[in-house]
């Protein structure tokens, strides 16, 4: 029997999160490494890679689709976009990783020493950029697989020309994603620098008078003035609740006027969807740090 080792997921049934173990076959899991590793796929000459990596994915469950990307840089393969109806609700849970590896990796070989550790024969890098991860997801999509787990819906991205700064990822049509994108533009660093953010303790916290929304938080921020922000989250929040807690605002924003009460900033929260509900929870943190501590 394969050797095997131990990981935990979290299954979601109805309300209720339990764990489950479920055995990761490390013998298998190496094998496939060693076999990824022994596939040359250097920046745009990744063909047999995806060819692999798609027969792999439609053995699972998965809808497969290759695109055009290749062509842009008179390479050999797309990026491989794959998608599985899960059976639990919520947003979809996103992978993404790279075929390519960097130079020199013509014939590359993972040995596995005595002691475990797994090297090249020292004639050509290793490749576990990102093979190591790319075995290990697949191990983990095997194991679900074989257990009958359930999982949310699966989509994968594996991209081409990632070595050669990001080229796949940079032509991909990212409409595809179903899981909302990080990103759509970059935002430089001087920009981003001047937004100010800190950290601030609720002193009080009431429901605004004739919205259903709002809630009306005054807050230290450190500067010995009371600091007045105004939040939509009402639906998720009873505003006694919050009294005491340490949130994260950002401080330099222009006031807004909401229902007559100048808003001076914003707190940050986190929107993700659970059983099918929209849900948000603030950005809470110890409540050891002092307010007015900045974040960097």
């Amino acid at each position: 029997m394969a050797e095997m080792a131990q990981t935990r997921i979290s299954r979601k049934v109805k309300t209720q999160m339990k764990e489950k173990t479920i055995p990761i076959h490390k013998e298998r899991l190496i094998k496939n490494f060693q076999r990824l590793v022994s596939i040359d796929a250097p920046s745009f000459g990744e063909r047999r890679m995806a060819d692999v990596l798609k027969e792999e994915l439609e053995s699972l469950g998965f809808t497969v689709e290759e695109d055009d990307g290749g062509s842009i840089y008179g390479g050999t393969a797309g990026n491989v976009y794959a998608f599985r109806k899960g059976t639990l609700p919520g947003t979809p849970i996103l992978f993404s990783t790279h075929m390519d590896t960097v130079e020199p990796s013509g014939g590359k070989k993972a040995l596995v020493g005595g002691d475990g550790r797994i090297t090249s024969d020292g004639t050509t890098v290793l490749g576990a950029d990102c093979m190591s991860g790319t075995a290990a997801l697949l191990e983990a999509l095997k194991e679900l697989s074989e257990e009958g787990a359930d999982c949310r819906d699966l989509e994968i991205v594996f991209f081409i020309g990632e070595e050669k700064h990001l080229k796949g990822s940079a032509v991909f049509d990212f409409s595809k994603v179903k899981v909302e994108p990080l990103f759509e533009e970059f935002v430089d660093f001087d920009t981003f620098s001047k937004s100010d953010f800190r950290a601030v303790k609720v002193k009080e916290c009431v429901a605004v008078p004739k919205s259903k929304k709002l809630l009306q938080f005054t807050l230290d921020d450190g500067t010995g003035t009371d600091r007045t922000i105004l939040s939509g989250i009402h639906s998720f929040y009873e505003p006694e609740e919050l009294v005491g807690k340490t949130l994260i605002a950002i401080t330099n924003l222009p006031p807004r006027a909401m229902m007559g009460i100048d808003s001076c900033g914003m707190l940050l929260s986190a929107i993700h969807e659970e059983e099918g509900e929209e849900k948000l929870h603030l950005l809470m943190v110890d409540d050891r740090i002092p307010a007015g501590a900045k974040l960097y």
